[in-house]
């Protein structure tokens, strides 16, 4: 097998995933829309498109948020799928719907390859130190073909038989995950609510029969209550507990707890802890027992608050994930374009979801942030480079950016550019 391995997908589990590919002695080729400087400077190869990985990889590994995202980089314009090659292995990393995955693989093997369904499981820090766990399935011989790919990817990669069977896996093991991550919340706020110190509770619940892994990582989040890093955001787990319940529903099983966890973590998802870890579900948890006046606040104050979030829309521009930006916009966003030319959310977003505006890159400079009560403002300078009905586009421009406080978190309200010369 060849010592190349194509990797689409380079975020939070897909770099540490490049690093342990480039560890063990893998050529690897990767691609994302956006910028790639921090996976060519550990000495990854960046792809031009996915059509090209394929023309010179035999395995090729996605590891991306949604259907829509995955289905693009394999039967896309320059998709994977369109190179022409027979069998390839495709190793497909994601949670997804079973019949997602199910039409997924019906295209892969209409082109002549194959697809192995292997979710991932586990924060990015388990994938830097190898302990993700891959729940694989599918194609045996494809399997033993990609062996070498998945021992580089993690000590604890399963083979579990027919294709599926990954993905149900998967379900079983998030069921616990966000049962448990809510259990936690639950218990320290019984505990602190009756007193307890929640720095001895985390020391002598950790090793106790009650505890869990969920336990052992939360607890210790939720007695500082600081919940930066984020390990897993809300709008993630609310992700995948949805496609649970759905799969639960549809085989007719009774999955009481799971629903109960995710509305708790969509109610979460849309407060002001929406970007923060999973872990601050707590902080929902403690304000029905009234443990607080208030709720503290994530740290950094606004200013990085609000620069995250232009970070996340920006990303969000150019992944073309129409989902995140949806959240990130106010309903009243009125968006003015360089050429003077107005759109609302709906008009805006129905433009990159249709491919009509598709970003290609982004850079920022002399951004300067007010911060007006419950408004804040953004000046500075932008240059995009985006395909506008499918003919390339390079714009400079000087940009005013308007976000307001609202019961879901900041949302941008506001955007008006102006073009500049050069």
């Amino acid at each position: 097998m060849s010592e190349r391995v194509g990797l689409i997908g380079l975020g939070a589990i897909g770099l540490p995933l490049a690093t342990n590919f480039i560890a063990k002695g893998f050529e690897v080729h990767g691609f994302r829309r956006s910028p790639m400087h921090e996976f060519r400077s550990i000495g990854g190869r960046p792809s031009v498109s996915p059509r090209a990985m394929a023309e010179a990889c035999n395995v090729i590994v996605t590891v991306l948020p949604t259907y829509e995202d995955v289905r693009e980089v394999l039967d896309g314009p320059q998709g994977v799928l369109k190179a022409g090659r027979t069998e390839l292995v495709i190793i497909e990393l994601s949670t997804l719907a079973m019949k997602e995955k199910e039409a997924l693989r019906a295209a892969v093997e209409k082109a002549g390859s194959v697809m192995l369904d292997a979710p991932l499981s586990g924060v990015p820090k388990m994938v830097r130190e190898r302990v993700s766990i891959i729940f694989a399935s599918g194609n045996k011989a494809a399997w033993d073909r990609a062996k070498p790919v998945f021992d580089a990817m993690t000590d604890k990669a399963f083979y579990l038989g027919p294709f599926g069977v990954g993905t149900k896996m998967k379900f079983a093991a998030n069921t616990l995950v966000g049962i448990h991550i809510l259990a936690t919340a639950e218990a320290m706020a019984l505990g602190i609510k009756a007193g307890l110190d929640p720095e001895l509770m985390v020391k002598v619940l950790s090793p106790s029969g009650g505890t869990s892994l969920q336990f052992q990582v939360r607890a210790p989040i939720m007695a500082q209550r600081k919940y930066e890093p984020v390990l897993a955001p809300h709008p993630l787990i609310v992700k995948d507990l949805t496609k649970i319940t759905q799969f639960a529903d549809e085989l007719g099983c009774p999955a009481p707890l799971v629903h109960l966890a995710r509305e708790y973590f969509q109610r979460a998802c849309d407060s002001e802890w929406r970007d923060t870890d999973v872990a601050s579900i707590f902080e929902i948890v403690a304000q029905e027992a009234g443990l607080y006046g208030a709720p503290a606040m994530p740290t950094d104050g606004i200013q990085h608050e609000i620069r995250a979030l232009e970070d996340r829309r920006y990303g969000a521009m150019i992944d073309g994930d129409v989902a995140a930006l949806e959240a990130l916009l106010g309903d009243d966003l009125v968006y003015t374009h360089s050429t003077s030319l107005v759109d609302g959310k709906n008009t805006y977003l129905e433009k990159l979801r249709s491919k009509k505006v598709v970003y290609r890159k982004a850079e920022r400079t002399n951004e300067t942030i007010q911060i007006l009560g419950t408004t804040a403002v953004l000046t500075g300078e932008v240059r995009l480079e985006v395909l506008v009905d499918g003919g390339p586009r390079a714009m400079r421009s000087r940009f005013t950016n308007v976000w307001a406080k609202r019961p879901r978190g900041w949302q941008m309200v506001a955007w008006q550019s102006t073009p500049l010369p050069g």
